[in-house]
């Protein structure tokens, strides 16, 4: 009996052993479960309002990029499909959210190394102000012009994407206005190219714009205005007008 009650005991160490391994390989944290992770929010940026959303990162290739996936009411995207040393991210939230006609997207860059690192999570935006966040204007035409423009001071960013080669001067004219007892310029800036564009056709300028924060001071202002201007080398087709003219109150 006693040698029974001995095999029995050894018996259910080793079944109890066997399952706390099991337990131990797929516990959170393993490289079987390592996430970047996006929260979204009811209140201001809720997963029905994200059209699609990307990781991006530069590597020897060029830029490189993964889609993040769709769970419940988060985006996400396995760490181990991205690079495992010091990597410098950045993550596009394309969203139906609408200001005035025009769709925004939101943008934000980050430095990372996920080699040793369980998770990475963050939150989606919570308004238009949010600091961890960019909000830019998607501006496009019927023509195939594509363009996105910061709308915060603090950001002064824009860019155009995979435009045909045959756009070949362009113009961005970026303002800032208060309204109430009639319009009053409060910082504003052109910029200027020519053939600028890469062979993927795309630029992108993160600094021309940078002096508008300094212009604005502490001024309020409840109204932006975004010009860009395409011309074609084809004197037929000439030039092409993107715009954004909103009030923020």
């Amino acid at each position: 009996m006693n040698n029974q009650r001995t095999y029995l005991l050894l018996l259910l160490l080793v079944v109890f052993y066997c399952e706390s391994c099991k337990k131990e390989t797929t516990k959170p944290g393993s490289s079987q479960e390592r996430y970047l992770t996006i929260a979204m929010n009811n209140s201001y940026f809720p997963l029905e309002k994200i059209d699609s959303a990307f990781v991006c990162w530069q590597s020897a290739n060029g830029t490189d990029s993964i889609k993040l996936d769709r769970i419940e009411n988060r985006l996400r995207t396995s760490l181990n499909h991205l690079p495992q040393e010091q990597t410098t991210y950045s993550i596009t939230l394309f969203s139906s959210v609408m200001i005035g006609a025009r769709k925004i997207k939101w943008d934000k860059t980050f430095v990372a190394n996920f080699k040793l690192a369980d998770s990475y999570t963050d939150s989606a935006p919570v308004s238009f102000s949010d600091n961890n966040w960019l909000p830019r204007v998607i501006l496009n035409d019927q023509s195939g012009l594509i363009a996105f423009c910061g709308m915060r001071p603090d950001d002064p960013h824009f860019s155009f994407f995979k435009l045909d080669q045959s756009w070949q001067q362009f113009a961005v004219d970026r303002s800032y206005w208060y309204t109430v007892g009639g319009p009053q310029k409060l910082a504003g800036s052109v910029w200027r190219g020519n053939q600028v564009l890469n062979a993927s056709g795309n630029y992108s300028n993160d600094t021309h714009f940078s002096s508008l924060a300094t212009q604005l001071g502490n001024h309020q202002w409840n109204h932006l205005e975004v010009v860009m201007l395409f011309t074609n080398a084809d004197p037929n087709i000439g030039t092409f007008i993107l715009d954004f003219n909103q009030d923020f109150n």
